[in-house]
């Protein structure tokens, strides 16, 4: 019998994560807190969104809270949903989303948590338990977003 090989482990941590209180944000969560900013931005609900979206209403949540992982086709279902919610408001200008810019703002603002020193950590947020302290969560995780929101994006909150 040939001898078997051993391989190490497959993901090797690239760097120490910082062990304070509230110092770590999970992707899913980030990017669900931008998709629910976004949604309040053209004043839809979630109803509106799935039924637009062709998404399950169940699935629409679930991104929101970061509980599946967000895939391109869902980003540009949304970010149409979105768009055309704001045109129903008979804004006089209103707010169009691409599916890119949604993924691009949450992009921006993890560059400016980890600059901030926070450690953005792309895990599902059901391996991580809801008591662990050390992420910061919900409406800690809601203003934090919105408070990095970028700039030139402001208008769409």
């Amino acid at each position: 019998m040939p001898e078997s090989l051993h391989r190490g482990p497959r993901f090797v941590q690239a760097a120490v994560l910082p062990d304070a209180a509230a110092s770590r944000v999970l992707m899913p969560e980030l990017l669900g807190r931008v998709l629910y900013l976004a949604r309040r931005g053209v004043d839809g609900s979630q109803a509106q969104v799935a039924e637009i979206s062709a998404l399950p209403p169940s699935t629409v949540s679930k991104l929101e809270i970061g509980a599946v992982s967000t895939a391109v086709h869902h980003l540009d279902a949304l970010a149409d949903a979105f768009s055309q919610i704001a045109g129903r408001a008979r804004i006089a200008e209103p707010v169009r989303w691409g599916g890119w810019e949604l993924h691009h703002v949450a992009t921006v603002i993890a560059e400016s948590l980890t600059a901030a020193g926070y450690a953005c950590i792309w895990e599902r947020s059901d391996l991580v338990p809801e008591s662990d302290a050390r992420y910061v969560r919900v409406r800690d995780l809601t203003a934090l977003t919105r408070r990095h929101w970028p700039e030139n994006n402001r208008s769409r909150l």
